[in-house]
Parts: C-alpha cells; sequence; structure tokens
C-alpha cells in the first residue's frame, strides 16, 4: 500500500484544526508533499544497490515518511531563512520566521532515520538476491550419518 499525502499530513500532525498560528491552513502544499514524496523515491533507488521502485510500490511505508519529512523539514527551514524577521519592542523581544535551526536539526534527524532504514532494506535485498542455490557436497548429510 502506497503512502498517500494525507497520511503524511496525518503523521507530521499538518492539519487545519491544528495550526492554530497558520489560521486554519496547511503548512505543506500537496504539491510540495507529491515533490518529497518524488524525491524520496529518487534517493532510495540510487542509494546502493540501485532499485527502480516507483511511489505506488515503494518497498517500506516508515522509510518513505522519513524521507518525505526530511525533505518538508528542509523545505520549511529554507521558507524561515528567506522570511526571518527579529524585533524588540518596549522590552519584548520577538520573531517571525526564526526557527531555522530547529527545522535544519529536523530535517537531519529524518535524514538519519530515512538513511537508516535505507541501508536496512538494502542489505535485505542485497541479502535476499544472494540466496538462491548454492552447491554443497554437505547437502546430503543428516543426523542420522553422525550417530554411532
Amino acid at each position: 500500500m502506497a503512502l498517500t499525502v494525507e497520511d503524511i499530513r496525518v503523521f507530521c500532525k499538518d492539519i487545519p484544526e491544528l495550526n492554530i498560528l497558520l489560521e486554519g491552513e496547511t503548512q505543506s502544499s500537496d504539491d510540495l508533499i507529491t515533490r518529497a514524496i518524488r524525491l524520496t523515491v529518487s534517493d532510495f533507488n540510487s542509494y546502493p544497490p540501485a532499485t527502480q521502485f516507483s511511489a505506488e510500490d515503494f518497498p517500506s511505508e516508515s522509510t518513505m515518511l522519513f524521507g518525505v519529512q526530511h525533505y518538508l523539514a528542509l523545505a520549511e527551514a529554507e521558507r524561515q531563512l528567506r522570511n526571518q524577521v527579529n524585533f524588540a519592542a518596549q522590552g519584548v523581544n520577538a520573531g517571525i520566521d526564526d526557527k531555522h535551526p530547529q527545522y535544519l536539526q529536523l530535517a537531519a534527524t529524518y535524514r538519519q532515520l530515512f538513511l537508516d532504514k535505507t541501508r536496512e532494506h538494502k542489505v535485505f535485498l542485497n541479502m535476499q538476491q544472494a540466496w538462491g542455490e548454492v552447491y554443497s557436497p554437505y547437502v546430503g548429510i543428516n543426523e542420522h550419518h553422525f550417530q554411532n
């Protein structure tokens, strides 16, 4: 089963009723999430050994989720940096879009989770391809032959 845009929204709680400061809007557009899915599939496929999965037949929902979250956090970090404003008024310091470092840290965390899951799956694929028919002269020996 392929991970949907709605699945990703639910996981990261990017739903209008929870986005009070965004006035009930979503943080990430459907287009951005779709692009993040495409980039995640590309990253996974290019990690050795090369594979040719699509978003529809992607082998691991958690790997996909971590990769998409990585790209969404990077995109938000970029937006935050571009729009950052800090100001002080009457002894009160405040900032708008001043969470660039936090989003970069979040992106790095999701990237590491994505890479860990990708490595696990690629090792599995490698082992699965390695197991086949290998001749062994011991194939016919069973425990009966070793009894006195």
